[in-house]
């Protein structure tokens, strides 16, 4: 197995039998996520799930109906501690902010505040992005499906203090924004400028820590684009596009975006990953090089592709691809669990919400002889586990003298392990109380865990 080949489904749930419109799923805390989507009547739902880390367990922990007017296209974004927040299209078509708390296990989620970001005016599909401590953009079409963004203040305990300034950054039309962080006060977008069939447009922009707005570049990708975009990062100045694009079919294509804004009007790479239809693509990395597209592929199913680029934006391969569902897969969201587990939130089968689990092979399988191998590279400590995965580490190594190797003990509040060249290296780590096999090394919660010569279990 090669990394980004995709082994199949784990789980699936039926999370809402009456709707499940444009989801998006968001990490709580533990094994508890959160679902903001379009249910029964256009009304908003908020729902908590529970998901297993090895993917093999899904449940519906609480729910609650968070407008019962309108509450469609709702986009979720983490605030701070237990507090969350909601832009969405509400009632009158009025772009409006809700503040919520949701305890870490799920169970209890209550509404905070209400406000509305623009009243009196038919908006589409907003998207919130944190900018800076209290600061927050919502990029959204506005009046005439004119593309807009504005900037609110919304403090830690949810409490919203209003709007900071806005800029209509597209007079004509600007739907389906996807914004990404450049650097610093640098931030783009890919958007659409037309119903159907118009050209994809990259646009560049300040937006400071203390709200203010201001365009820098623009760039059209695409002379016929057919879907909303997802814009993403993959090393230095580099960005790619996934859309649908001519045809209707999926596109990628890798473009040049600098620090400061300034774009480069070329394009690096392309590649036509569907020949046959896509839409609404959402893209998440799964290891070094390699990203999965989640998207609605062709009869509607649901698809999931893995592409290789590298750091300098050629397309060097297509790993894997797999129908998750082959009868409905629309408006996917999509999300890492634990090592190689996946979710994808999307409206399913019969209009329901559906939540899948899904196996990607994110990390290199070894050979069975390189278990327990601690080796240094790129600043980092690297280390062959049980599994044969290879995982690496944050931390300065040192060398101190020769001895047996594969030997692991610990001195001074820090792990040492004697590496395959004979040579003791270390790093800090902390110390559980469970027993267990000398010298066991193995994973759990996204920690590496040993078992030194006390056999007592220690994890970094």
């Amino acid at each position: 197995m090669a990394i980004g080949d995709i082994i199949g489904e784990i789980a699936s749930l039926d999370f809402d039998t009456a709707g499940g419109v444009l989801p998006k799923i968001i990490h709580v805390s533990g094994t508890t996520y959160a679902i903001a989507y379009q249910g029964s009547g256009n009304d908003g739902y908020l729902r908590t799930v529970s998901i297993s880390d090895d993917g093999a367990t899904l449940a519906v922990i609480s729910v609650l109906e968070f407008d019962t007017t309108n509450g469609a296209a709702p986009w979720i974004i983490h605030i701070a501690g237990t507090v969350y927040a909601i832009a969405y299209v509400g009632p009158g078509a009025n772009g409006t902010l809700k503040t919520f708390n949701i305890s870490d296990d799920g169970t209890s989620i209550t509404l905070i505040q209400t406000f509305v970001y623009e009243s009196g005016a038919t908006i589409v599909e907003p998207v919130i992005v944190h900018i800076s401590g209290t600061t927050y953009a919502i990029f959204h079409g506005g009046p005439d499906n004119d593309g807009w963004i504005k900037t609110v203040t919304i403090q830690d305990d949810g409490t919203i203090t209003g709007e900071i300034a806005s800029l209509e950054f597209d007079a004509t039309f600007g739907l389906y924004s996807d914004p990404i962080h450049i650097s610093g006060d640098v931030w783009a977008i890919a958007y659409t400028t037309t119903g159907s069939n118009g050209p994809g447009r990259i646009k560049t922009f300040t937006i400071t820590s203390a709200g203010a707005i201001s365009a820098i570049a623009s760039y059209d990708y695409d002379t016929n684009q057919t879907s909303a975009p997802d814009i993403f990062h993959i090393s230095g100045n580099v960005y790619a596009i996934a859309y649908g694009g001519p045809g209707f079919d999926g596109w990628l294509k890798i473009t040049v975006i600098d620090n400061d804004g300034t774009l480069g009007g070329t394009i690096i790479d392309s590649l036509e990953f569907d020949p046959t239809y896509c839409s609404n693509p959402w893209v998440i990395p799964i290891s070094s090089n390699v990203w999965c597209i989640a998207y609605t592929g062709p009869d509607t199913d649901g698809w999931l592709r893995t592409i290789k680029i590298e750091d300098n934006g050629i397309i060097t391969g297509e790993p894997s691809y797999f129908e998750y569902d082959e009868a409905t897969g629309r408006y996917t969201s999509m999300l890492h669990i634990s090592g190689d587990v996946y979710a994808i939130a999307y409206l399913g089968p019969g209009n329901d919400g559906w939540l899948k689990t899904v196996e990607i092979v994110t990390a290199a399988l070894l050979p069975e002889s390189a278990v327990g191998y601690i080796w240094e590279e790129d600043t980092k400590t690297h280390i062959v586990v049980e599994d044969r995965f290879e995982k690496s580490f944050e931390g300065s190594l040192v060398a101190a003298g020769s001895n047996p190797e594969g030997q692991i003990f610990t001195e001074d509040s820090y792990f040492h392990a004697i590496d395959e060249e004979g040579d003791e290296r270390r790093t800090e780590g902390a110390v559980t109380g469970d027993t267990g096999p000398k010298g066991t090394l193995f994973t759990e919660a996204a920690r590496l865990h040993i078992i030194d010569e006390n056999s007592d279990e220690r994890y970094i």
